[in-house]
């Protein structure tokens, strides 16, 4: 025989839960959808926290005079790579597979590196904790892998 909780109790143990979802947090969906998400809730993503100083950021707001956004570091890594690539004298499609195959410097957001299939290998920091915070979404810790 199972036990039933009556329903007030329920709404009880629902407040006091953390909502934890996998988000988008530069989707404009996201930013719409936290308003209506409770103030506290915890939210995945794989992207890393738009930087806020250093010499990345200073150099976007510098050029767009706005902080860089979500995905802007990863944006900025990936094109790296082929910039990279292609100051290194690598001109063909096999020239620069074989390029990204042995490249391994440290990015904005991570040292990037690819595994033997060209995906990005995971970095300790591969996904982060978003917490919904009034009507902001701010980062609140990194995600390791270990």
């Amino acid at each position: 025989m199972t036990r039933r909780l009556p329903l007030a109790a329920l709404v009880v143990a629902a407040a006091t839960l953390t909502l934890t979802a996998c988000i988008d947090v530069g989707s404009t969906y996201t930013k719409a959808a936290i308003v209506d998400i409770a103030d506290g809730a915890l939210l995945v993503s794989p992207c890393v926290p738009a930087p806020t100083s250093g010499d990345f950021a200073a150099a976007y707001d510098s050029e767009y005079q706005a902080m860089p956004g979500p995905y802007a570091a990863e944006g900025y890594d990936a094109t790296n790579v082929l910039l990279d690539a292609i100051a290194a004298g690598k001109r063909t499609r096999a020239d620069v597979l074989a390029f990204v195959k042995t490249y391994d410097h440290r990015g904005v957001t991570k040292t990037i590196r690819f595994d033997a299939t060209g995906e990005l290998v995971p970095s300790e920091l591969a996904s982060w904790l978003f917490k919904v915070n009034g009507t902001q979404l701010v980062p609140d810790r990194p995600l390791t892998t270990t």
